[in-house]
């Protein structure tokens, strides 16, 4: 997932920076890793790849505990996953990717009314 979204050279540079450590330490860390991630799906928005592997990734990021969901949730995923929905509605990668960070962040739209 990360490799799709280092394609760009540009997203490429920001998660080389935070890997030599410059995303700090502990939650600090996570939050930070959040935030790259969510500013490479703002800037790539209209390439399907970019959002498809976005979305895995802020599933994956918010499949640990509470806490990490948390992040996740406040930092802006979920609403950058329904930007990547809003934008590729016909692509039913980006839809099951999004849909399932959506149920691991708690959202259940069956609930919704």
């Amino acid at each position: 997932t990360i490799q799709n979204l280092a394609r760009f050279p540009d997203n490429r540079d920001r998660i080389i920076d935070y890997a030599r450590g410059e995303g700090g330490e502990g939650d600090r860390q996570k939050i930070n890793g959040v935030k790259i991630i969510l500013e490479i799906m703002a800037v790539n928005i209209e390439d399907k790849t970019v959002q498809q592997s976005g979305c895995t990734t802020i599933a994956n990021l918010a499949g640990g505990d509470n806490q990490q969901r948390t992040h996740v949730a406040e930092g802006g995923g979920i609403l950058a996953l329904m930007r990547a929905v809003e934008a590729h509605r016909g692509d039913e990668s980006v839809l099951r990717a999004a849909y399932q960070a959506l149920r691991i962040l708690g959202f259940k739209p069956e609930e919704q009314s």
